[in-house]
């Protein structure tokens, strides 16, 4: 690989859903913002019904975090804002 990929640019990662909950489950709580972060876009790419299943009381014990911290990553604030 020669390109040198800027820290700050997004990049499109092909992923499934099942593989997703596979890595996830073996990520340390708390988590770190980084993994929220792809965890909320991968959320956003859900149906409707499969999305509402991650609350924020679902996403506090999916992730180790605090309500407050949750919340603020919800409206894209705090240490997991989304780029």
């Amino acid at each position: 690989m020669n390109r040198r990929i800027d820290p700050q640019e997004r990049v499109n990662v092909a992923i499934t859903h099942a593989e997703w909950i596979a890595i996830s489950e073996r990520i340390a709580k708390p988590w770190p913002p980084e993994a929220v972060r792809v965890d909320l876009d991968i959320r956003e790419q859900l149906p409707i019904h499969d999305s509402a299943l991650l609350g924020r009381t679902a996403c506090m014990e999916r992730w180790g975090w605090t309500e407050k911290r949750v919340r603020r990553a919800f409206e894209g604030g705090g240490p997991s804002v989304r780029r």
